[in-house]
């Protein structure tokens, strides 16, 4: 709760412009880490670090700032059975495909999405008829996208559910 406090108030908190030039972001960015090295060096008073404990703490901010996946569930863990009871397939269920053979609607294909008896009273050629059919195309889902936007969401919450 309180780590979550200290987050909360870091968000919040008002930003500092961005460096003016890239000559000066590298100089900021030495500055820092010059005072990251000095506060490590300074850490624990008297007491000395061994080289290697020294060199491990030095090198976290460049371990820290490396992209962090979201969590994956496995095969046996409760989140994998979890995720089937809330969406009703296996997180693994769209794994063997290469591309997704479900169609779309595009303005090439439309006749096999619009029934003919309303295609006969819309004039196809009209700007406003393609602006829908993009619009449609962005607003639907096949249900390996669907899948994919379910397993994304599901990754996001596994911290928090488990």
């Amino acid at each position: 709760m309180a780590v979550q406090r200290l987050v909360n108030a870091a968000n919040d908190a008002a930003k500092p412009d961005g460096p003016g030039s890239f000559e000066t972001a590298v100089q900021e960015l030495q500055a820092t880490l010059s005072e990251y090295q000095q506060s490590v060096d300074d850490y624990g008073g008297a007491k000395v670090f061994h080289s290697s404990d020294r060199k491990k703490l030095l090198s976290l901010p460049f371990y820290m700032s490396k992209r962090a996946e979201k969590p994956v569930p496995k095969v046996g863990q409760k989140e994998w059975d979890m995720f089937k009871e809330i969406y009703g397939v296996e997180w693994s269920y769209y794994d063997h495909l290469k591309f997704d053979p479900e169609e779309k609607i595009t303005e090439f294909n439309y006749e096999k999405f619009i029934p003919k008896n309303v295609l006969k009273k819309i004039d196809t050629k009209s700007d406003s008829f393609k602006r829908y059919i993009k619009v449609a195309n962005l607003n639907s889902k096949t249900k390996f996208e669907q899948h994919k936007d379910n397993q994304e969401n599901f990754s996001g919450m596994m911290g928090i559910i488990t």
